[in-house]
């Protein structure tokens, strides 16, 4: 579904916060019907076949106007993908994935990183998600949305080229004592 909206030709008006008009392709609206612009907890299977197609096709995107519009909707979901609950785990494959945090976080955050490669525009909403993404990873008392982390680390590792000083502090700044104490204490 994500590939066919990059291919239709059939398009829409659509009005956006400012007024002004943009014009999508009737497939990429139906996409953006099913993702949530909000930071909702629960996570529907529907929505996320919806966000995994998105993810699994970033680097397909080539609308500056489509990716305008992802873009923030994707950094929500990194951004409080350690918070998720799932109404079913059908999706999750758990010998593979390790958690559904771990998944869905590696899935989003290859996307965002697709998108920036391909729309270098992007580079500093991306840090600025990722630091989000750390900070409210932080704030987490539950230790096994820490998962998350590993998602987030191997979707990085998968694409060494993007990650930079900053990156890598983010990283170092979540692995402290607190959180080694954390998981001894399991």
């Amino acid at each position: 579904m994500a590939l066919l909206c990059a291919k239709s030709s059939k398009q829409q008006h659509v009005n956006i916060d400012n007024n002004d008009t943009l014009i999508i392709s009737d497939s990429f609206k139906l996409i953006l019907s099913k993702l949530k612009s909000s930071t909702d907890e629960s996570i529907t299977n529907s929505e996320l076949n919806v966000l995994f197609a998105v993810c699994d096709n970033a680097i397909q995107f080539k609308s500056e106007i489509y990716v305008d519009l992802l873009f923030p909707l994707l950094s929500k979901y990194l951004i409080f993908s350690s918070n998720k609950s799932f109404k079913s785990l059908t999706l999750f494959k758990l010998e593979n994935d390790i958690t559904p945090w771990t998944k869905l976080t590696y899935q989003i955050t290859k996307a965002l990183i697709h998108l920036t490669i391909n729309f270098p525009k992007f580079n500093q909403l991306l840090y600025i998600t990722f630091n989000d993404y750390i900070s409210n990873l932080k704030l987490s008392n539950n230790l096994y949305h820490q998962f998350s982390l590993i998602g987030f680390i191997n979707a990085l590792t998968d694409t060494p080229s993007i990650i930079n000083e900053d990156i890598f502090n983010l990283i170092v700044s979540v692995c402290n004592n607190n959180f080694f104490n954390s998981i001894d204490n399991i």
